[in-house]
């Protein structure tokens, strides 16, 4: 049933919608290529309901709302100003409803203007400096909303990561075919954009975890994953790491977190 719903859902909920379904049932009776309107509803509610309760499910929606930004603004920076503006489109359009719910019941700030303010000025092909400020106006919004959350564990850390890494083997498997051809980049972009924040909690991990072998382990797998990715732009020809080694990185690196 996992692989039916991996090319039914949505990409961005990939990792939380699994966890929501395992607990809800919510498409126990669907089939087919799309998800029916209703149960798409019924699942963006479970998904918010979620978030309200569960602190790693919450941390996990901002973080894929990280991955897309630092898509973007890496797109951005590198004059892809099209490309760039797709990708801030969805932290609004796709991300941010979900969360509105769990920030309330943690008194987080809201930033929905923020986000807005953002996809425009990319949109719009406002300065470099402009959408800088902005961006950077909005990196501090996330994080006070993620900060509400307080100190973490070393578990707690990992348990992030470990949601965020099913997205990058789902995104990767929609971007490369197995002969290593590239087939769709904006879903390649959104698997690099989540290996960042992964990066990014990995750091955290490092200054949490008095672990040394296991972080030293975790450390040499994710410079695998960062090496089998070739930047935001790669090549229109370029030959890139097929999808079952994505998957087996990613495996070997679930294992390692289940031990923090």
């Amino acid at each position: 049933m996992r692989s039916v719903f991996w090319g039914q859902l949505k990409k961005y909920r990939i990792g939380l919608l699994l966890f929501v379904l395992a607990l809800s049932g919510v498409l126990k009776a669907c089939h087919g290529d799309n998800v029916p309107h209703h149960a798409q509803q019924d699942i963006d509610a479970a998904l918010a309901d979620l978030i309200v309760t569960d602190d790693i499910a919450y941390l996990t929606q901002l973080g894929l709302m990280r991955g897309h930004l630092y898509a973007g603004m890496a797109l951005f920076g590198a004059g892809e100003r099209a490309q760039a503006a797709t990708h801030m489109k969805h932290p609004d359009s796709e991300l941010y409803a979900e969360l509105v719910a769990g920030m309330q019941q943690r008194g987080a700030t809201q930033f929905a203007d923020s986000l807005q303010a953002l996809a425009v000025a990319v949109e719009s092909r406002a300065s470099n400096n402009d959408v800088d400020t902005l961006y950077q106006a909005l990196e501090r919004d996330i994080a006070q909303a993620e900060a509400v959350i307080g100190e973490l564990s070393a578990s707690r850390i990992a348990a992030v990561m470990r949601r965020l890494l099913d997205p990058v083997a789902e995104e990767y498997q929609l971007a490369v075919s197995a002969q290593g051809r590239m087939l769709n980049v904006h879903e390649y972009q959104d698997a690099l954009g989540f290996v960042q924040v992964i990066n990014t909690y990995a750091a955290l991990l490092n200054a949490t975890s008095d672990d040394a072998s296991r972080l030293q382990g975790l450390t040499t797998q994710l410079a695998f994953l960062d090496a089998a990715f070739q930047g935001f732009m790669p090549g229109r020809n370029a030959s890139l790491a097929p999808p079952a080694t994505i998957n087996q990185i990613v495996n070997q690196l679930h294992l390692t977190l289940s031990g923090f």
